[in-house]
């Protein structure tokens, strides 16, 4: 049960990040009101994809500790849950993940590699199908699991056209150029 509930919660992580990565992908503006360095930096992501190889662990981290370390507190307050912790310490690592998927074999460490190769992260293989000019899918950075499944389904192009009902309308979002 315990291993269960472990790959839930990481299948959960990668899930609701790459929700994250959505909004941002479809939704968000350049120097919005809320967020503004974590969306500028996703945004810009795409037009310099290896400029997150150089940032420090914190550097790609540091917003989901904060958040989650604010959500976690108010928590304690109704008792302490392993699983919720459990759950920000893993969310925290998708852009760790994400990076690895950016770098060259010459630069990730060898357990990454094998981590990888195994599937038990995501590949750069399965990354770079998010980078195909479109950015319109394979938003879910950590596993190899979540993107197929979501496609099969048309979950994003399904949520489009939910809120394209609503009156939301997705931002343009064509490519300049490609690094």
């Amino acid at each position: 049960m315990l291993i269960l509930k472990i790959t839930f919660l990481i299948l959960l992580a990668d899930f609701l990040t790459g929700l994250i990565h959505f909004y941002v992908d479809q939704y968000a503006v350049m120097d919005s009101k809320y967020l503004t360095v974590s969306i500028n930096g996703l945004l810009i992501h795409h037009n310099f994809p290896r400029k997150m190889v150089s940032q420090s662990y914190w550097d790609l981290t540091n917003g989901v500790y904060k958040i989650g370390g604010a959500i976690f507190f108010i928590s304690l307050f109704s008792g302490f849950y392993w699983e919720l912790l459990f759950f920000i310490l893993v969310s925290a690592q998708a852009n760790l993940i994400h990076k690895w998927a950016h770098q060259d074999q010459s630069e990730t460490s060898i357990i990454v590699y094998y981590l990888q190769k195994f599937y038990i992260i995501q590949n750069k293989k399965q990354h770079l199908k998010h980078h195909n000019g479109h950015y319109d899918g394979n938003y879910c950075v950590m596993t190899n699991i979540c993107n197929p499944l979501l496609q099969k389904l048309h979950f994003w192009e399904s949520v489009v056209k939910i809120l394209k009902y609503f009156g939301i309308q997705p931002v343009d979002r064509t490519p300049k150029f490609h690094q």
